[in-house]
């Protein structure tokens, strides 16, 4: 099992691609037509996106477990939360329900937080 506590944590969305990403360390991508996260295991290149398997929270959205083929083996995910956004995005992950991207929709942003704390955010303005 790979018990991860995240340092950094955060959002991106990027419409154009149709790409929204929740980041707990690791980075778990949106797909519009599976209708769930899958895990990044490139998270700095390429995507290689991986089914997440039998995901489990807690009641206080502490802790986030699963399992995934990462890097060719069978792994066991979970991910302990350090700071309040982190039960945010592991609630996300496990029950959110995006129908679809406003194909209008230009702009994009990233949020980050290291160690719990507000780290940067980037919003970017798209003018047609």
């Amino acid at each position: 099992m790979k018990i991860i506590k995240p340092k950094i944590s955060g959002i991106t969305y990027e419409p154009k691609v149709k790409e929204l990403c929740l980041i707990a360390d690791l980075k778990f991508s949106y797909s519009l037509d599976l209708k769930k996260f899958l895990l990044d295991e490139n998270p700095h290149g390429e995507p290689s996106l991986k089914d997440i398997l039998d995901v489990v929270v807690d009641d206080k959205f502490t802790t986030l477990s699963f399992r995934s083929i990462y890097r060719n083996k069978e792994t066991i995910f979970k991910l302990e939360r350090q700071h309040e956004i982190d039960s945010l995005i592991f609630e996300a992950i496990s029950s959110f329900d995006l129908k679809v991207i406003d194909q209008n929709e230009l702009d994009k942003f990233q949020l980050f937080f290291e160690e719990g704390k507000f780290k940067e955010l980037d919003l970017y303005k798209q003018n047609e």
